[in-house]
């Protein structure tokens, strides 16, 4: 939806302690990186299809691209956000990248949330390079945390949520939400 939408190919996500679980399907398996036997046979032809940059989550439990560990929570927000902003200037052109797409709480590294500033900081970039920000509310949405989003704790308006799992109460149902906008496109 949204490489039709901007007609730009790249997209980044993000991992955390170098877990990052987007699904099984054949799409999804082009962004997990928490097992390697999930994308086995597949991810040749993903990357054909897409170039999924990954940035740090802020995982305050493992600080492992910060030099000071114990560092408190502005300095890993800050060491995350330029994380994202390096992506923009070594590997990826602004220009061909459409979306950052993150997950409101870390959920295969312990349904670990990352501090609010950080998702409000993705939220100034997005629109500072003009992409869309995507969450992903597959696993945290439908009040699983305890707000009907988990995004809602931040106060961040994202561009587009996908919603799963408890939606449906078990059922395999899904939705994409988007702003008018966009989808009117």
């Amino acid at each position: 939806m949204v490489r039709s939408i901007t007609r730009k190919q790249n997209i980044t996500m993000h991992h955390g302690a170098l877990i990052l679980y987007s699904g099984r399907t054949f799409g999804a398996m082009a962004a997990t990186e928490s097992k390697i036997i999930y994308a086995h046979g597949f991810l040749p032809l993903m990357v054909v299809l897409a170039r999924v940059l990954t940035a740090p989550f802020p995982f305050p439990y493992w600080h492992y691209f910060i030099d000071t560990p114990g560092a408190d929570e502005s300095e890993l927000v800050c060491a995350s956000l330029y994380q994202v902003e390096l992506l923009f200037s070594q590997q990826t052109a602004r220009m061909d990248t459409t979306a950052i797409i993150i997950n409101p709480v870390l959920s295969e590294g312990g349904h670990v949330p990352p501090p609010p500033t950080f998702l409000q900081g993705l939220r100034v970039i997005c629109n500072k390079h003009g992409l869309l920000l995507i969450i992903d509310e597959a696993q945290s949405g439908s009040g699983r945390m305890g707000q009907v989003f988990c995004i809602e704790y931040s106060e961040v308006k994202p561009d587009i949520m996908v919603i799963a799992k408890g939606l449906a109460n078990g059922f395999p149902f899904s939705s994409v939400v988007s702003k008018k906008e966009l989808a009117d496109k």
